[in-house]
């Protein structure tokens, strides 16, 4: 397998080991996708190309997008892609997040085939998607740094090596009914059970984690204003 390793403690440059990796920007969206999806992926896209060292190891990077309203499909047809292009590794990365230029460069770093960012979902009671052995929130505070092994984490940003892929069988990503709770189990929950089954650990970035925003829409209310604020703010 191809890693990436600082060359020296103060520097903050990468240099491959091996070979240089090949990775697919992978991006399940439907018809539109967020303006503050498409600046971070062009900042990212320079960051990671302009990198001396990337370019001077051979560093190659494809975008990869599919739409459709079965997700569980654009995951598993990315991946298929992915394979297809050779790729060493993906960096999945849903439409609907903000994210730093220099996020696929810091997560190459990372020796784990797994390593993902651990996001905040959208809706109340906004909860992290990371989850341990018990199935309770793994949390990221300001405190918080380095990785992390966690149980299930979602699929917003996460790192993979493509080595994942082909030691599960198909279909990787499917949704999974849980009838007792009489609700479906997402398709990244799914492939997290399969990948840890494989032998595989999963770890989140609680340092990226703390740089990736989750983009979604608000729904306004007059309810929603404090009725001691209404005078002040007229």
């Amino acid at each position: 397998m191809k890693h990436w390793r600082k060359r020296k403690r103060n520097e903050d440059r990468l240099e491959l080991r091996h070979e240089p990796k090949t990775v697919v920007i992978a991006s399940p969206m439907m018809d539109m996708c967020h303006t503050a999806f498409c600046t971070s992926l062009v900042h990212l896209v320079a960051r990671t190309m302009s990198d001396p060292d990337a370019q001077r190891e051979g560093l190659n990077v494809t975008f990869l997008q599919y739409g459709t309203s079965i997700l569980p499909l654009s995951r598993q047809f990315l991946a298929v892609r992915a394979l297809e292009c050779k790729a060493t590794h993906i960096l999945w990365i849903d439409s609907d997040m903000e994210f730093p230029a220099d996020l696929l460069l810091r997560l190459a770093r990372r020796d784990e085939p797994i390593v993902a960012a651990n996001c905040m979902a959208r809706r109340p009671p906004y909860h992290l998607t990371a989850r341990d052995e018990a199935n309770k929130q793994v949390p990221t505070t300001r405190d918080s740094t380095g990785i992390e092994k966690v149980a299930r984490v979602g699929f917003g940003v996460v790192w993979m090596s493509t080595d994942v892929l082909r030691k599960i069988e198909r279909p990787w990503f499917d949704l999974e009914y849980l009838p007792d709770m009489g609700i479906f189990r997402g398709e990244d929950f799914v492939f997290c059970e399969k990948a840890r089954a494989a032998g595989f650990d999963l770890y989140i970035d609680h340092d990226v984690s703390k740089e990736i925003t989750h983009v979604g829409n608000f729904g306004y209310s007059p309810l929603l204003k404090r009725p001691d604020s209404v005078e002040a703010s007229e």
